[in-house]
């Protein structure tokens, strides 16, 4: 595998993107709740297995709530969301400048033709879920398309299992997966100082905050001196399709989508259309960063093509699993989009029209366990 750095001495210029950690925001404390996309593609804009009874149940009220999420996608009959800003935060049309035509005025009025062409965006294969804004050890994803392991979201709602969105704790959660210290299993608990060992956390941590928050949340056990995990850990995400959102910053696109290969399946940076001119002399260094190109062209019938293929991953290690559990905990809370960032103090919400970042939501209320 090419490892990005060497990208960047084609990149003339690069711009890298500031960007804030806040943490994901979960609304409701989800109590005991589940914590429950050769010749270009191109797309005009015109789906079990419980650990028992309640979680089959589960898994179909998942699968039915998820799909409904989705069909309210493609109809574009969206619900309104309390995130993100007001409509009085959208920049009169009489201070819009005048663009040439065919061209987008803002990145947010590219994301609902992504929204609708995502089934390309994933692949062609399957319907994928839409989040916005998610926080990622690296940055925060403008687009993930995604298909939930509905399964695994089943089992932990059964067991009244939150999302797991602190790195620290994931990593110790697949570390007693790694050693066995499973609930029921023949093989005994694991003491903080072994654990410690194998996430390369301090003992004390581990032993004084990890440990006890792990178990507030009902995925470990303490016996004596040592923990075990409820449940082997598994990623709550299938699939996971990344993709970064610019008008014309193609360079400063591109490093940015190229830390995202380290959790997603394919990557892609979306460019306007109007603006991506030279194609061709794009293939190099998309090509080295692993990361492929789709371009939106603006028009009463928006239309997204694939332009350049994205190399295809199966990432999983710890950035692919946080990245997963604050899908998840978005999905929980039922919502759509992590916080929606000021920029230079103001949102930048789309110049006319509805915001799916804020109209799009999955469900009215949180998910959680009757």
């Amino acid at each position: 595998m090419i490892d990005v750095d060497q990208v960047w001495p084609i990149l003339e210029a690069v711009e890298e993107k500031v960007t804030v950690a806040v943490p994901v925001a979960l609304g409701d404390p989800l109590g005991a709740g589940l914590a429950p996309f050769g010749a270009a593609d191109r797309v005009g804009l015109r789906g079990q297995q419980g650990v028992d009874h309640r979680a089959q149940q589960v898994a179909h009220e998942v699968r039915g709530r998820v799909g409904q999420g989705l069909a309210e996608q493609a109809g574009c009959s969206y619900s309104w969301s309390v995130l993100g800003p007001t409509e009085s935060d959208a920049q009169p049309a009489s201070e819009l400048p005048t663009l040439p035509v065919g061209r987008f005025a803002r990145e947010a009025d590219m994301l609902p033709p992504l929204v609708r062409a995502r089934r390309l965006v994933l692949g062609g294969r399957v319907d994928g879920d839409v989040y916005f804004e998610v926080q990622t050890l690296r940055g925060v994803a403008d687009l993930l398309v995604v298909v939930p392991n509905v399964d695994v979201l089943a089992q932990r709602w059964s067991l009244g299992l939150r999302p797991v969105v602190d790195g620290a704790r994931v990593s110790v959660l697949k570390a007693l997966t790694r050693l066995g210290a499973l609930e029921g299993s023949v093989v005994g608990g694991v003491s903080a100082t072994a654990i410690s060992e194998h996430v390369g956390i301090s003992g004390g941590h581990v032993r004084g905050v990890i440990m006890p928050g792990l178990a507030d949340d009902g995925w470990v056990v303490q016996t004596a001196n040592t923990w075990r995990a409820v449940v082997p850990y598994e990623q709550p995400m299938r699939r996971i399709v990344a993709v970064e959102v610019k008008r014309d910053k193609w360079r400063q696109a591109l490093s940015q989508a190229s830390h995202h290969t380290s959790f997603a399946d394919a990557t892609y940076v979306a460019l306007d259309a109007a603006r991506a001119i030279d194609l061709a002399g794009l293939a190099e260094p998309f090509r080295l960063a692993g990361v492929g190109l789709v371009t939106v062209r603006r028009g009463a019938e928006p239309e997204v093509q694939r332009s350049l293929p994205a190399s295809q991953r199966r990432p999983r290690g710890l950035p692919r699993a946080v990245v997963a559990e604050r899908v998840a905990a978005l999905l929980a809370s039922g919502v759509r989009s992590g916080p929606v960032l000021h920029v230079f103090g103001k949102h930048l919400t789309t110049s006319s029209g509805e915001d799916p970042r804020r109209s799009l939501t999955l469900l009215t209320e949180p998910l959680r366990p009757e």
